[in-house]
Order: C-alpha cells, then structure tokens, then sequence
C-alpha cells in the first residue's frame, strides 16, 4: 500500500514497456467500486531475459473514507514467461 499525492509512481526498477490500462472491475453485490490501472509487459535489466512482470494499481473510489492518493499496488510474473525475447 502506498501513498501517492501526485497519482505517479515513482521509479520501481523495472522497464515498463506498455503503458498502463484503466479498468473497472465489477462491482460485487454488497462491494465497494476497485478502480485498476494494469501493466504487463515489464522486466527488470540484468536480471530478466524476457519480459515477465505485470504491475496492478488499485484503488477504491465511493468508498467510506476514501482517499484518492492511497493505492494498493500489486507485482507478479506474467503467467505466459517469455511473451517476448529481450
């Protein structure tokens, strides 16, 4: 989770070769709006032969207490390793 007051993440080290995708997810019965800002294609230099990173930002806007600068930010490897060769 952090806190950001200009909405841009700083520098993570990895290469960010997409950018990101804003989506809404939907709404469950009972549930709160999660607002999702998504990157797929990334991969760290010298450590990554391929790109294998994806990068999820979420946040939950009309929620009771809401802040729009605090996002819950989420990294994982892409379940295709090797989309493409580097």
């Amino acid at each position: 989770m952090v806190f950001l007051p200009k909405d841009i993440l700083p520098p993570d080290g990895i290469i960010w070769m997409e950018k990101e995708t804003r989506y809404q997810m939907p709404k469950v019965p009972g549930g709160v709006d999660v607002e999702c800002y998504q990157t797929t294609q990334g991969y760290i230099p010298g450590n990554d032969s391929m790109v294998c990173r994806i990068r999820r930002r979420f946040r939950f806007p009309g929620h009771r207490g809401y802040n729009p600068n605090l996002w819950l930010v989420h990294y994982t490897r892409n379940a295709q390793q090797g989309s493409r060769m580097l």
